[in-house]
């Protein structure tokens, strides 16, 4: 039997779609799923707002979180949680402060805690609705060179705790538009259809970390 898992996503609305990517891929029956939404303004600043709200056992700043738990609750959420994912639209002013930021909350909490790269794709899917089939098969986009750089740099600071999810979706540089059966994998550059969530699911749940946490792990 699996040892139960608590899991938190904490992000913007880029964790709303990597919460997607894991209900389409099916988390298993021993993970409960949590999510802390902020808004991208505060993001990099978050483990100072947080630690300092869980002492003073308040709410985070309303400008910082949609998500309304007094600060007990975020301790509990935190204290209980056997892996975090930390997603956002990271942006390069920022990078040294948010590593900073998720290293602190590590120190306090212990947890388990893995920041997903940034996407944003070249390609405008608007474009694509009216496309034949031979062209959307042929069709591909790429990551926008400054998310490019900002995953690198991410990459470089965070080692093994950073995930490129780009590379699940992309051979190289060539990102698909759409999937196999000819749906949108992305519906704005930045966000997944429920197709390419469910795309992405399947890569990612055959790796490490997500292997126990959706779908089906390896040898099973």
């Amino acid at each position: 039997m699996r040892k139960p898992q608590r899991v938190l996503v904490v992000g913007d609305s880029f964790s709303g779609d990597f919460i997607n990517v894991l209900g389409e891929a099916g988390v298993r029956e021993n993970v409960s799923l949590s999510s802390v939404a902020l808004t991208s303004a505060c993001i990099s600043t978050f483990a100072e707002n947080l630690l300092q709200r869980i002492e003073l056992a308040e709410p985070l700043n309303k400008g910082c979180s949609s998500t309304k738990f007094p600060g007990k609750e975020l301790h509990a959420l935190f204290e209980s949680a056997t892996t975090i994912f930390f997603v956002a639209d990271w942006r390069a002013a920022d990078i040294q402060q948010i590593v900073g930021s998720i290293k602190l909350l590590e120190q306090r909490f212990g947890s388990k805690m893995f920041l997903l790269g940034t996407k944003e794709f070249s390609y405008d899917p608007n474009y694509a609705i009216k496309l034949e089939a031979p062209e959307k098969r042929a069709l591909f986009s790429s990551l926008l060179p400054t998310k490019v750089t900002i995953n690198k740099q991410l990459n470089d600071l965070f080692l093994d705790r950073f995930i490129d999810i780009v590379k699940y979706m992309c051979d190289g540089e060539r990102c698909p538009v759409f999937t196999n059966d000819l749906k949108l994998v992305y519906y704005d550059k930045r966000h997944l259809t429920k197709e390419g969530a469910r795309d992405l699911g399947v890569r990612l749940c055959g790796d490490e970390p997500f292997s126990d946490i959706c779908g089906k792990g390896r040898g099973e």
